[in-house]
């Protein structure tokens, strides 16, 4: 757009040379008539009005008329990237511009230029799948970056441009996997469930789109099951607590906690296992190849003193041989040999007091015993 103020100027000029009426001759050769004397601010808007399109805004802001000498000031808005020119001088930036013409009457023209500026907005959205956003005229359903301008009406009309990036928010699906204790039951989306599956729930993502959880769910699977070699009973569960009960009363046996329990008497016995927070208990096993004083060949054996002090003595019947393992109530091992002696002196100065156990195995078979050291 050219603004060419100098004709405007010009124009004022002639319209003080006539006193009945005037005549304007615009840059297009459009006339324009006043039938005034003198050039009054209606005179100049409607002018102006006339030179300019819609789009080209302008403001008269002060206007002072006296005797022969006529002063007006004049405000425009140009867009950034547009030009004036006033007195043959392109204008491209804002400021305040003066112009003078002598006829028969003087004509002060001062020009406020101010350039307003245009915009270009960055947009991002993000919209669930299978939704649209709607931007200008259009409806968009795709992810990708869309333009439109947009029309700044006041103080000028200067175009701005939109540039939408559009995403779209894919629906997110977790899976997951939860064991819960046989018996038991697992809260998910606030259903309490009990049996094994897969169940889903949906939630709502920060965009406000479903999001998927698939749960797979599944018991602690624990091998409750016992097996028994001679007179030893052993848990098939690996990489567990163990706690050996009575099957008379389910009462704990003392110190009874590893993987492997030997009874000193003939008895029903049970063990319960924890693996992975879970327990389970398994069925009775019954053992009845024991000895009045144990195993039969506990009769052969000595362990002695008991209670004792520093020393033990344990005196054989033959010279097969034999493992010999000392454990304490925590299932550590503070003893332990394989011997072909007759008899065996344990030494256990080191040793706290406390309640200890001694496990013989051999060829026929093995034997525990309880002993205490003062």
């Amino acid at each position: 757009m050219r603004i060419y103020v100098s004709n405007l100027v010009l124009i004022f000029g002639l319209l003080f040379s006539f006193f009945s009426q005037a005549q304007i001759i615009n840059q297009d050769n459009t006339n324009y008539y006043t039938t005034e004397n003198t050039l009054s601010k209606s005179n100049i808007a409607s002018i102006l009005e006339n030179k300019f399109t819609e789009n080209d805004p302008f403001q008269i802001s002060e206007y002072k008329s006296r005797n022969d000498l006529v002063e007006a000031i004049i405000s425009s808005y140009p867009c950034v990237g547009e030009y004036l020119v006033i007195h043959e001088d392109t204008i491209t930036e804002s400021g305040v511009y003066f112009d003078t013409l002598f006829s028969i009457h003087t004509l002060a023209l001062e020009w406020h230029v101010e350039f307003m500026p245009t915009y270009n907005i960055d947009l991002d959205v993000t919209i669930c799948e299978g939704d649209s956003y709607t931007f200008g005229d259009s409806s968009y359903t795709t992810a990708g970056t869309y333009t439109d301008s947009l029309t700044i009406a006041h103080p000028a009309y200067c175009d701005s441009i939109i540039n939408l990036n559009l995403f779209i928010s894919d629906p997110d699906a977790t899976d997951i996997s939860q064991e819960m204790c046989s018996g038991s039951s697992y809260m998910f989306g606030g259903i309490e469930y009990t049996m094994v599956g897969e169940y889903r729930d949906t939630l709502t993502s920060v965009y406000g789109c479903d999001s998927i959880i698939v749960l797979d769910l599944d018991t602690v699977s624990i091998d409750f099951d016992v097996d028994i070699m001679d007179v030893t009973l052993k848990s098939n569960q690996d990489d567990a607590t163990y706690q050996w009960l009575t099957c008379t009363d389910n009462s704990p046996i003392p110190n009874a906690i590893q993987q492997t329990f030997q009874p000193t008497q003939n008895g029903d016995y049970r063990v319960v296992i924890t693996y992975n927070n879970c327990s389970d208990t398994s069925s009775c096993e019954t053992i009845n190849n024991l000895g009045v004083e144990g195993h039969s060949e506990s009769t052969l054996i000595k362990v002695y003193p008991n209670p004792f002090i520093n020393t033990i003595q344990v005196s054989f019947n033959d010279y097969k041989e034999k493992d010999l393992q000392m454990v304490n109530t925590l299932g550590q091992v503070v003893y332990q040999t394989k011997t072909k002696k007759i008899s065996e002196e344990i030494n256990t100065e080191h040793l706290p007091s406390g309640v200890y156990f001694i496990t013989i195995e051999s060829v026929s078979g093995s034997v525990q015993y309880e002993i205490i050291k003062s």
